[in-house]
């Protein structure tokens, strides 16, 4: 079923899109060891905030899809 396939690649993307935020969040975590400047420190921030909010973003799609999916499934 195409609509199943097309949910899969979806949460692939979404899986992938998490991955790439946790390596972002790492190097940012590796540039705050090493004492950076409060211009930095507002830049790294702002980039944090964003990174917040789109795994939120994404954490919440994946909770109200699985619960689209829970609600379709019969029940025994």
């Amino acid at each position: 079923d195409f609509s199943g396939f097309l949910c899969y690649v979806i949460g692939m993307k979404m899986i992938k899109r998490l991955n790439e935020i946790e390596d972002e969040t790492k190097r940012i975590r590796a540039v705050l060891k090493q004492n950076p400047s409060n211009d930095e420190l507002e830049i790294l921030n702002a980039v944090l905030d964003v990174l917040v909010e789109e795994t939120l973003e994404i954490t919440q799609s994946i909770q109200a899809n699985d619960l689209e999916m829970l609600s379709d499934m019969p029940r025994k």
